[in-house]
């Protein structure tokens, strides 16, 4: 099992969209043509891939010793399998000196997947993330962050997008 660079020529491509595509709401889902195309490392699409087979995929985006992971899934019928866990171990292993940021929805009481988002922050704390103190609205929804390896404040994480967006001029978060 490894995790593979995924590129737009790789041949792992058109799986790991069609996944991306079925795991996150159209409204979600952004262009990740600028991540593809970046050769810095600092963007990077990731497949977890296992017998040249698909089994989940991984976006993050890096700036100094941040590494923040904007999406994540993994193919429905390998969920509860450890597989996720395994993308967070390898993560960790290939940015041992990065923080590593999470976004999680914010389990509200009056949300219609409220199971969902529990399930989803207990994830990242077996995996050893904390919550942090920062919290934002994206899309009318509210997020909260979790992170490993140390811990980040409101102005670390208002600067570390500041440079995405005057990176990539055409990110539309």
């Amino acid at each position: 099992m490894r995790l593979e660079e995924i590129g737009l020529d790789s041949k792992y491509y058109d799986e790991i969209i069609a996944l991306y595509k079925r795991s996150f709401p159209e409204n979600e889902r952004r262009d990740l043509t600028p991540i593809l195309k970046d050769e810095s490392d600092d963007d990077v699409l990731l497949g977890l891939i296992d017998n040249d087979e698909v089994l989940g995929f991984v976006v993050l985006l890096n700036h100094n010793d941040i590494a923040h992971i904007i999406y994540f899934a993994i193919e429905e019928k390998y969920r509860s399998h450890g597989y996720g866990s395994k993308i967070i171990q390898m993560i960790k292993e290939r940015y041992p000196d990065k923080r590593i940021l999470a976004d999680v929805e914010e389990p509200e009481e009056d949300c219609d997947n409220i199971e969902q988002r529990i399930k989803r922050i207990n994830f990242y704390l077996r995996n050893g993330f904390k919550k942090s103190d920062v919290y934002y609205e994206w899309l009318d929804e509210d997020y909260m962050i979790m992170v490993a390896n140390g811990d980040i404040d409101d102005k670390e994480f208002s600067d570390f997008w500041d440079y995405i967006y005057t990176k990539h001029t055409d990110f539309n978060y």
